[in-house]
């Protein structure tokens, strides 16, 4: 059995750009420490997105994630490249 402590934070800025356009700027931090050998690791993404409100109730957006992943084991060391297409709506 692996016993596994995690932690981290994540870091949001937004600004309003118009009535209708935001854009949020991030970062998360993440680590991860295991009992088991080679299985400690630790993240960090950036991130950019857009926002757009097609109404009081509906919004659209649109990001852009940089994710990386350090770990012990450098086998298991990879970055991703991730876009982000979302849509909220407040009931």
């Amino acid at each position: 059995a692996e016993n596994v402590t995690q932690f981290g934070f994540d870091v949001s800025l937004i600004h309003r750009l118009s009535d209708h356009l935001s854009v949020a700027l991030g970062y998360h931090y993440g680590n991860t420490d295991s009992n088991i050998v080679l299985r400690d690791y630790y993240q960090n993404s950036y991130s950019i997105d857009f926002s757009y409100a097609l109404s009081r109730r509906m919004s659209v957006g649109f990001g852009y994630r940089y994710w990386t992943t350090n770990a012990d084991d450098p086998l298991q060391d990879f970055d991703q490249n991730r876009f982000i297409m979302t849509m909220n709506y407040n009931f």
